[in-house]
């Protein structure tokens, strides 16, 4: 092949990531291979024992040269160069392109596994913070205007149930993509009878991608996994941007550590929320990466196509963006801290407690809420022409507005007012799923037996790859020696 032609269609420089996987795929082969009387004990042990070797002495021992087409090529080169024509037998029933489905499968997998990981400590670091913050006093905002007054404990709560629906997507790309094709061969099989079975349980898979054309052109998985590290962006992004506006000056309500904050390089008093902005514009590139992949595999014709060496590269890193962004936003709501005066200042000077007034009316005056949403909005409009918080109001403004709309004339009493715009009692009324610290505390210990239940799910399937990868070293090792 033309060097350049070469150079430009290898797959060398990302196949690092797939070099100690190509070599576990080549063990379960090889096995395989001796079971069906395919290659003899000698040569098992033989190519074993090499693989072994150059496994322990790492990708580097190839000295492959970047025109080289792929990792599978560079590593039979390297056997050739050790025992001749006793290397070609390891293509024996099997593809490249079942052999590099294998491989994207074992290290993606493993890949997930860490961003699970991950994933379950930010969770455990949110229910902490929900729990501790639960009757702490919060702005709920719509369009980024008051709203109504919440907790932070709800705030939390909020961002870890949107986190547990990222995980189980993960968690669900997981089991898509621990499935084997290995012994699909080019797309139809082949005429030796290799134990498919066997070769997926040596590897640690929990059944097959059965059919073989499915098996070498599908990178579903890879789409589900870069699917499953978007929608965690996404929460993260959207996290980090109430951090960067709740941390300013205007807001003051949010502090960040110094150590994950800067300062400029010529106004001293800067504080810059800068990992939080990396994690929003990181969002940005992950969303390229989905994009790019499914933009690849769009109207690809059934059967392997070159064009899937290029969807690897895309899906390793939004997994590998979105894993290192939850480790590092687990580090800055660790050390966050809420200005609770701040808040309350804030809660007392806006009319965030509107709707609690209109609620009143309603169930205290017998106005249709309608009718009360009008009143209020009326009143809240002169509170702010006469410079007032909506608790400062007179009675006697709402009374008469109360007369405008409906034609009643009714006593309204100012520690009426009072009382029912007190943030506190505003929260104790909300019901289920509310901001309220009794609702807080029953949703933490909720989602703490939930958040057991998924580490359970999760712990159960890093120890199936983890015993089959040991499984595995350990029949290599017996048969070497």
């Amino acid at each position: 092949m033309d060097k350049d032609a070469a150079e430009y269609t290898s797959s060398l420089i990302f196949d690092r990531n797939l070099f100690e996987y190509d070599i576990m795929t080549d063990f379960a082969h090889l096995i395989a291979l001796n079971e069906c009387g395919l290659i003899s004990n000698t040569e098992l042990k033989k190519l074993l024992s090499l693989l072994l070797q150059l496994y322990r002495e790492g990708f580097n021992k190839l000295e492959a040269s970047y025109d080289v087409e792929d990792v599978h090529i560079a590593i039979e080169g390297w056997l050739a160069e050790k025992v001749g024509n006793i290397a070609g037998k390891l293509q024996t029933a099997r593809s490249r392109n079942d052999q590099v489905a294998t491989d994207l499968r074992l290290a993606m997998r493993e890949k997930l596994l860490e961003l699970l990981d991950s994933l379950l400590s930010f969770e455990r670091t949110i229910l902490t913070f929900a729990e501790r913050s639960s009757s702490k006093l919060a702005i709920g905002f719509t369009h980024l205007q008051h709203a109504s007054p919440i907790t932070f404990g709800h705030y939390f709560l909020a961002y870890f149930d949107m986190l547990l629906r990222d995980l189980n997507r993960a968690i669900s790309a997981f089991d898509v993509t621990n499935r084997s094709p290995l012994g699909s061969g080019a797309l139809a099989t082949s005429s030796f009878r290799i134990n498919r079975k066997k070769t997926a349980e040596l590897l640690g898979f929990d059944s097959l991608v059965e059919n073989s054309l499915d098996a070498v052109s599908s990178r579903d998985f890879l789409l589900d996994s870069s699917y499953a590290s978007l929608s965690i962006m996404l929460t993260l992004s959207k996290l980090a941007e109430d951090i960067i506006i709740y941390s300013t000056t205007e807001f003051s309500i949010f502090e960040l550590p110094d150590s994950l904050s800067s300062t400029s390089s010529i106004m001293p008093q800067k504080k810059n929320p800068d990992v939080a902005e990396i994690v929003r514009a990181r969002t940005g590139m992950v969303v390229g990466e989905f994009t790019s992949i499914a933009s690849i595999l769009k109207a690809l014709p059934i059967g392997y196509n070159r064009d899937l060496q290029e969807v690897s590269v895309h899906s390793f890193q939004s997994v590998r963006t979105a894993t290192e962004s939850i480790r590092i936003m687990n580090k800055v709501v660790k050390g966050l801290k809420i200005n609770e005066e701040r808040v309350r200042e804030i809660l007392s000077d806006g009319f965030s407690n509107a709707t609690d007034l209109a609620e009143g009316l309603v169930k205290d005056y017998n106005i249709n809420f309608r009718d009360a949403h009008r009143i209020v909005g009326k009143t809240v409009k002169l509170a702010i022409e006469r410079k007032k918080a909506l608790v400062d109001i007179d009675p006697k403004v709402l009374e008469g507005v109360i007369f405008e709309v409906t034609g009643r004339k009714v006593k309204v009493d100012k520690k009426y007012i009072v009382q029912l715009l007190n943030a506190e009692r505003v929260l104790y009324e909300r019901g289920t799923g509310g901001p309220s610290e009794r609702e807080v505390k029953r949703m933490v210990d909720e989602r703490k037996e939930n958040l057991k239940r998924v580490e359970e799910e999760v712990k159960r399937r890093k120890s199936r790859v983890d015993e089959s990868k040991k499984n595995l070293f350990d029949i290599v090792k017996k048969i070497v020696r």
